[in-house]
């Protein structure tokens, strides 16, 4: 009986000894696996604020043709706009005779020289993903389409909408047997209230620019200091941010203080690595892990994105100041036969977009289903000066047409730069071929420093040619750089 018993405890002490070295395995030799780790247990409270993948998924333009080459632009959400053309696109796919044909690029400009209306993302956004969080019927018919990256509507064939690929530059009309009237009449909506007029630069300059700006226009910004998230007098933060990602007692963490001020946590051997800089951007590295192989699915993938970034800092001040953060880019990786996405994150200041120069506000890459790399660059805005620096007098602001003629040949370098345009080119064709070159301006916010101390968001002109933004003051039409201060 004794024996029996003796043998009892040698195979209990056995099983204990391996279930405590299982664990401590899963604890501190597997970094990635992610189901249970010390970060999700101290953030787990009612103060953690996780934004779904509707709140951050907008139109970067929603744009109005009345026909005769006049144009406007107006939010998104006015008139439900955005969600109108999700509904119109919805009974589309659900019609049993749906047609779909791919069509060149000129038939479609022909069919939206009519009356017209689209919205447009800055990045491509997997179709078949895009059905399913939105709830749009997908037939096979539809399968073809691999990305949307504009919907479209036009009076010239009301019993369509138009979808382009951007990623492999196509055009579809999605043929249904009845027209889309709420569409039309959003469109006589916007025109009843009155409107600016937007031209496009093509139109104004002699050239074939399809990129639209307002002959005229006046707007009630100012300046706006902020401070950044993070900063010498924030060390508490600073360590409390840390902590979210490596527990509260640090364990098998390393604090590294560089001589140029910044500072680096370390997990073990460099498996995970969080830097603070000293400009107050922050950078976090995990090395890659077992991740889940194969393409993830686009909207799994953005809220995972979420989550992460919402158990680490959120969107500072959300809901406060009139800030709202988007997606501003989704762009596929792969490494190692394991895919993802890489998002950056911007916001807008009720709603005009704000960028800064140290780089962008938030960038989540999320590989298989694992994050290795996570930066934000955020800032703090105080809730009385946004609504002082948005209430201004009205002021007419700089013609757009007028800032490109003013600017164009620091316009020109920037194409220069990216190799979009000819050195030789001969003096009197300069300007035009520089118009025709831009891919987008917009009116936003723009960061200069006015100090060590002090950072600025003053309102601007953003040019934006190709994969480079220019900032040029919106009242003066100066470039914004850090010794010019902006009015």
């Amino acid at each position: 009986m004794e024996k029996r018993i003796e043998n009892i405890k040698s195979v209990a002490l056995v099983v204990l000894f391996l279930s405590t070295m299982l664990l401590l395995y899963f604890f501190w030799q597997n970094p990635s696996w992610g189901s249970f780790r010390f970060p999700a247990i101290i953030t787990e409270d009612d103060t953690v604020v996780v934004l779904s993948v509707r709140d951050v998924t907008r139109p970067q333009e929603t744009g109005v043709h009345f026909g005769s080459g006049i144009y406007t632009v107006v939010p998104h959400t006015k008139h439900n706009a955005f969600n109108q053309t999700l509904d119109a696109l919805a009974v589309i796919g659900a019609d049993e005779n749906l047609a779909v044909e791919e069509i060149t690029e000129d038939q479609y400009r022909q069919v939206m020289d009519f009356r017209s209306l689209w919205v447009s993302f800055s990045y491509n956004i997997p179709f078949a993903s895009f059905c399913d969080e939105y709830r749009i019927p997908r037939t096979q018919s539809l399968d073809g389409i691999e990305t949307v990256t504009r919907i479209a509507y036009s009076v010239g064939s009301p019993e369509s909408v138009f979808v382009y690929d951007g990623k492999n530059k196509k055009y579809y009309r999605l043929v249904a047997r009845e027209e889309q009237p709420p569409l039309s009449q959003i469109i006589d909506r916007i025109e009843a209230e009155g409107y600016v007029a937007y031209y496009t630069i093509g139109n104004l300059v002699g050239t074939t620019s399809q990129v639209i700006v307002p002959l005229a226009l006046e707007a009630s910004y100012g300046p706006l200091s902020f401070q950044k998230e993070f900063r010498e007098d924030t060390e508490l933060e600073i360590r409390a941010f840390a902590q979210t990602f490596f527990g509260v007692s640090f364990d098998f963490v390393r604090r590294i203080e560089e001589s140029k001020g910044a500072v680096i946590y370390m997990y073990g051997y460099g498996e995970k690595i969080l830097t603070i800089n000293v400009n107050g951007e922050v950078e976090y590295k995990e090395r890659d892990g077992a991740a889940s192989t194969g393409q993830q699915d686009y909207f799994s993938t953005l809220s995972k994105a979420l989550q992460f970034i919402g158990t680490h800092g959120g969107f500072e001040q959300e809901g406060d100041a009139g800030i709202s953060p988007f997606v501003t880019s989704a762009l596929p990786i792969e490494r190692n036969r394991v895919r993802g996405y890489r998002f950056t994150f911007g916001v807008e200041i009720n709603g005009i977009s704000a960028s800064l120069k140290d780089g962008e506000l938030i960038v989540v890459e999320v590989l298989g289903d694992q994050i290795t790399y996570y930066s934000r660059n955020m800032i703090r805005l105080e809730p009385d000066r946004v609504v002082e620096a948005l209430s201004q007098p009205n002021r007419e602001v700089f013609s757009a047409v007028n800032m490109i003629a003013q600017n164009y040949t620091l316009i020109q370098q920037a194409l220069l730069r990216q190799n979009l345009i000819a050195e030789d080119l001969p003096e009197e064709e300069i300007f035009e071929e520089v118009s025709d070159r831009i891919t987008g301006i917009r009116v936003g916010f723009a960061e200069i420093a006015v100090s060590e101390e002090e950072n600025r968001l003053v309102p601007a002109w953003i040019v934006i040619v190709k994969d480079e933004k220019l900032y040029f003051d919106l009242y003066e039409a100066v470039p914004l750089t850090n010794e010019n201060e902006g009015r």
